[in-house]
């Protein structure tokens, strides 16, 4: 069963970050939702996007409903996401995705052409190999991605979309050998300008709060 994440699409073209669920796809069915056909396109009346993970090391995409007549459609991106995509955000008229086992952010233009909605790649950013990447958030023109297996965070200008920086987090020598060494940073989220980075709990768990004026470490909550 694949985890599944939600956005909502306002109407009008303007597009605004919801909520987010991780439940499995067969949610769907239960709410008697009909089952998508495989096409690359939907309506400009479907107003929720779903980034669909399948079991395994193995690529995703992403779906659309239209509320108003429960109609699924289905792999809008062509060729999909990169392997294991774990997140996406909605910034603007791009989504940025995750892509846990590839090791990316992929970056995926959305627009209305003909009545339709349409999703296509524009280009990815390839992080460090073997970091396995997890969330990201964002703050000051830059995004921030937890970088699980390296220990540290990515820093990306959004505008060059380019990596720009990295951010070395504490290392534990007490953590079990089969887990990186360190914090196993999972989830990030953002208040003012300080990022705060939660631990997996897969590694002894703990908070850091980093400065995004500097990158520094301000605090660190075991």
């Amino acid at each position: 069963m694949g985890r599944v994440r939600v956005d909502v699409i306002r109407k009008g073209g303007h597009m605004k970050k919801s909520f987010v669920v991780a439940l499995g796809f067969l949610l769907f069915l239960s709410m008697g939702i009909s089952c998508g056909t495989k096409q690359e396109t939907a309506p400009s009346g479907a107003d929720v996007l779903v980034l669909t993970q399948p079991a395994g090391v193995v690529p995703g995409n992403i779906s659309a409903i239209e509320t108003s007549t429960g109609t699924v459609y289905d792999d809008l991106i062509e060729g999909g996401t990169g392997e294991m995509p774990n997140e996406f955000q909605l910034r603007g008229s791009t989504l940025w995705i995750v892509n846990s086992g590839q090791g990316s952010v992929q970056l995926v233009e959305v627009s209305e052409r003909d009545g339709n909605l349409s999703l296509s790649t524009e280009g990815r950013i390839y992080l460090p190999s073997g970091s396995y990447p997890e969330y990201m958030a964002f703050l000051g023109g830059k995004a921030y991605v937890t970088l699980y297996i390296n220990n540290s965070v990515a820093i990306l200008d959004t505008f060059t979309n380019l990596i720009t920086d990295m951010i070395n987090l504490p290392v534990d020598d007490g953590s079990p050998s089969c887990y990186p060494s360190g914090l196993g940073p999972w989830g990030i989220t953002t208040s003012g300008t300080t990022l705060l980075i939660a631990g997996s709990g897969l590694s002894p768990g703990a908070i850091v709060g980093i400065d995004g004026n500097n990158g520094s470490i301000t605090f660190s909550i075991s």
